[in-house]
């Protein structure tokens, strides 16, 4: 509705100022969602409304699906245990193993069952089992497998080859709880086939697993016989040399030559020993006479005692020296005082420093003791003393220059001693090691005898290690189709389509439905109008016209035919709202418009119209529709002349 004043005087319901601004200058907020499809109740009403589109579905698809389940065919499943025992090693040959009993990993017991499930040739075995029976002893109908190979239409060899290919992927292999034991399934249209295929699979597996063993014995036993031949012309050869070495030297039959060697050697090494250590005690015996001879010299140079003072105060500043690089660590490095072992280099200081010190301390208590043992001698007896010391200087550096000689000597007879050695040794160590790689040879030899013979006795003993634990039995019942639970999937899928139409429907609706949506979504209602039909039905019984005054009228202008009507209240209601929504002012013009044909514009307007003139207003309802004009049917009057006569000036206003 528009006032045609409206520059003057703004319409109420206009609430902004064309840029979404209120007019008192704030910001207008955001209309909510008018048909939020995400509202738990709104689903719910939505699935409410769509009831009968879900039955529908469900009805269908559950009809599709009875039909759909009644035309499958029944499948039937069983299976079979064995076991694969650790009777030999793997199949290929394993020369020290293969004759061994061991237990198969998880992988190895794998490995089978990727065989069994990709053998062509374990399927065209079971394929001739299967041609060999052909029917169904119980109702005589030929097995469904062989049909699907084309049994009839191919050669049996192309059928036999299909039947390779087909079987492998009727059957299901898995381990029984990380065991040797392994379970073999199957399903087929047919009960006694798929009991026949699972057998037959067990049944020639373990053909081929034993022939395939007996193979690899008879090429193992083969190798072994080579091998064994080789061994005897190699210990032969062997034998040979030996002899001819030992007799190039006649002396290696004994070893008594190298023992009388080895036992001087040993006594040599201890006399160079001895004279070593006797060196060592003459020698420091020797140090101490020169440095007490030195002591005594420098008595008397310069008294008592002068000669080591001096040499302790050379030790003393060498070790303030350490002690003061040890402090600049320190200082560096405050953590290498409680623990100084971090640093290789102050560790090294701090040993020269233990050492220094401990020097120290043995010079003052030698010093000490000749301060003692010389205390009250005078010049002369230290000169006598001084002499005697020269002497045995003397006479021990004598005794250091025979030990010297004798020690050369001995070094140069162990050194001529060891060469004889070596070289006798060398001579037995070849012979050595002749007999060496004899003895191996000849372990070899009996080894691989013994291993040939285990083989010739696994050859003749020899059996499968695939053991059937529990045959295949024919099935009584079928597993497939599961009838029951196909019937309701069948419905509840046809529930679940049938909401999900009701809910898309929901979903894709974009149209206003009750006033709620309106106001939500930030609009003033200020009416609101009952739908008519019912109403027009029940007194009127769908009559379009009736006479009011001699004229023919729509029965839809309820404030005109039954002013008392709920009808007749709203459009009074909505004069009245339409009123006081500009009290400021007097309308004089109100456009009715709606957004597509049919929604009850000129019917709103004719009513509308109806209760202005009942109140005391003098009202014009003018038809502006140019293209479908209404609004003279519901008075039953002429169209013409009407608004576009008007506009090109074809009849006056009041003719009109």
């Amino acid at each position: 509705m528009e006032s045609s004043k409206s520059d003057k005087y703004p319409n109420h319901y206009s609430n902004t100022n064309g840029n979404g601004v209120l007019r008192n200058g704030l910001q207008q907020p955001e209309a909510e969602d008018q048909n939020d499809p995400f509202d738990p109740k709104e689903i719910l009403n939505a699935l409410w409304a769509g009831k009968w589109i879900i039955v529908a579905c469900t009805i269908v698809a559950g009809i599709i699906g009875y039909y759909h389940t009644q035309g499958l065919q029944d499948e039937f499943q069983t299976s079979s245990i064995f076991i694969i025992e650790s009777q030999r090693a793997d199949r290929g040959l394993n020369l020290f193993e293969f004759t061994q009993s061991r237990s198969l990993t998880w992988n190895e017991t794998g490995t089978e069952m990727e065989y069994i499930r990709n053998s062509t040739e374990l399927g065209e075995r079971v394929g001739h089992r299967l041609l060999s029976d052909l029917y169904n002893p119980a109702t005589g109908d030929t097995l469904p497998v062989l049909k699907r190979a084309g049994l009839g239409r191919f050669p049996e060899s192309n059928v036999i080859s299909r039947l390779g290919r087909i079987l492998p992927g009727m059957i299901r292999l898995d381990q029984v709880r990380d065991m040797n034991l392994v379970q073999i399934s199957a399903r087929s249209t047919d009960p006694y086939e798929v009991a026949s295929i699972l057998n037959y699979y067990v049944e020639e597996y373990a053909r081929i697993d034993e022939d395939i063993t007996r193979s690899n014995l008879n090429a193992a036993a083969a190798y072994l016989q080579e091998l064994e031949s080789e061994s005897t012309l190699t210990l032969e050869e062997q034998n040979e040399k030996i002899r001819r070495f030992m007799e190039q030297d006649w002396t290696l039959m004994t070893d008594q030559e190298g023992t009388a060697a080895a036992q001087e050697l040993r006594q040599l090494f201890r006399q160079t020993e001895e004279i070593q250590f006797e060196n060592e005690l003459i020698s420091d015996y020797l140090e101490r006479l020169r440095e007490e001879k030195d002591q005594v010299i420098d008595m008397l140079a310069d008294g008592v005692g002068s000669g080591v003072e001096g040499w302790l105060g050379l030790l003393e500043q060498s070790i303030l020296d350490l002690e003061m690089q040890a402090e600049i660590f320190y200082i560096e490095q405050p953590g290498l005082r409680n623990n100084p072992q971090q640093s290789a280099e102050l560790t090294g200081i701090l040993q020269r420093l233990d050492y220094l010190r401990e020097r120290r301390q043995e010079k003052i208590a030698i010093q000490s003791e000749n301060l003692r043992e010389m205390q009250g001698l005078n010049e002369a007896a230290l000169t006598t003393y001084l002499t005697e010391l020269r002497r045995e200087i003397r006479e021990n550096e004598a005794i250091l220059v025979d030990l010297g000689k004798r020690l050369a000597f001995m070094q140069n007879k162990v050194g001529e001693l060891q060469n004889d050695i070596v070289e006798i040794m060398g001579q037995s160590a070849e012979l050595q090691r002749m007999k060496r790689n004899m003895e191996i040879n000849e372990q070899l030899y009996l080894s691989l005898l013994q291993r040939l013979q285990q083989t010739q006795i696994a050859i003749r003993s020899e059996v499968s290690r695939v053991r059937e634990i529990r045959p295949a039995f024919v099935p009584g019942t079928p597993v497939s189709p599961n009838r029951p639970r196909n019937y309701v999937m069948s419905i509840l899928l046809g529930a679940i389509f049938g909401a999900g139409l009701v809910l898309l429907r929901k979903f894709m609706d974009d149209q206003v439905h009750d006033p709620e949506q309106l106001r939500k979504a930030g609009f003033n209602v200020i009416g609101v109008v009952p739908d008519l039909s019912g109403y027009i039905k029940m007194h009127f019984k769908n009559t379009p016209f009736i006479p009011v005054q001699g004229r023919q009228v729509d029965v839809n202008m309820v404030p005109l035919i039954d002013p008392i009507a709920a009808g007749s209240e709203a459009y009074r209601r909505l004069r009245t709202n339409v009123e006081f929504s500009h009290v400021d002012h007097e309308l004089k013009t109100l456009v009715i418009t709606s957004s597509k044909p049919a929604e009850g514009k000129s019917l709103t307007a004719v009513n509308l119209g109806l209760t202005f003139a009942q109140y005391g207003k003098r009202t014009l309802v003018l038809d502006c529709d140019l293209r479908k004009p209404t609004l003279h049917k519901k008075f039953s009057l002429e169209k013409a002349p009407g608004v576009s006569d008007i506009l090109f000036e074809k009849s006056s206003f009041d003719e009109a």
